[in-house]
């Protein structure tokens, strides 16, 4: 027996070779396993990421819209009745309280209704901007500055546009509701200079003017009625996009 195991022949090299290849083959199972679970963490905590910044962005949407909102009811108490778009951040101020028909310069009415909104303006944008109300010299016009609510959110920007309805040439109503906006603009600063120093979170100005013409209406321009809805200024908040690290820090 001695002689008989001292004879046996070792295992063919194909069966080692097949025994080599299977712990590799194994080792390479072993290696994929982990590299998979170390992606899937990875991407579980992107995901996380993502939610938390749609998550702020929501709650930045809500935050203007209540914006929105109130102002609306300080506009409603001085008798201006407006209309909000709150999915979009816009405030629409009609042309039947602002101008005359075909003109661009604010009525009696229509100043009223830009000195009420500036001095609204004045005492809420400082909550959602770099500068605050303490940096800003206290003027008679100016409304005093509330106490900011606790809120990561800030505003990019407030757009004053100017728009019209489909009548009349396509350069005239350019021309026009340019010139709504900007008289819009330029009597609301004239009225409360602090809002021209606020600055965003980047240190750029809040507001920016633009005209729209008929390009961008509200109603179908096929009634008088949607016309004149048509026709009017925008004030539109523009809220700071959220970022990762921003999100994660307000939860």
């Amino acid at each position: 027996m001695a002689f008989e195991r001292l004879q046996r022949k070792p295992p063919p090299e194909d069966e080692n070779y097949f025994v080599s290849m299977t712990d590799m083959m194994v080792g390479m199972v072993f290696l994929f396993i982990i590299t998979l679970m170390f992606f899937a963490m990875k991407f579980n905590d992107v995901s996380v990421q993502e939610k938390e910044v749609l998550n702020t962005l929501l709650d930045a949407n809500a935050t203007r819209a209540s914006l929105l909102q109130r102002l609306k009811v300080v506009m409603l108490e001085k008798g201006f009745v407006i209309e909000l778009d709150q999915d979009n951040g816009i405030l629409h101020l009609p042309e039947n309280i602002m101008f005359d028909k075909g003109g661009y310069y604010l009525n009696t009415q229509g100043r009223k209704a830009v000195v009420i909104l500036g001095k609204t303006l004045s005492s809420i944008l400082p909550c959602y901007a770099q500068a605050q109300a303490e940096a800003l010299p206290q003027t008679e016009t100016q409304a005093r500055p509330e106490a900011c609510p606790p809120s990561p959110h800030k505003i990019e920007a407030v757009f004053v546009e100017g728009h019209t309805d489909a009548d009349g040439e396509d350069s005239a109503n350019w021309d026009l509701s340019i010139r709504r906006s900007l008289n819009t603009y330029q009597f609301m600063i004239d009225s409360h200079p602090d809002l021209a120093r606020m600055r965003n979170h980047n240190g750029q100005p809040f507001f920016s003017v633009s005209g729209y013409g008929k390009q961008r209406p509200i109603r179908p321009n096929d009634n008088d009625e949607n016309k004149r809805k048509n026709r009017r200024v925008d004030i539109r908040l523009v809220m700071a996009a959220p970022k990762a690290d921003d999100a994660v820090s307000a939860r």
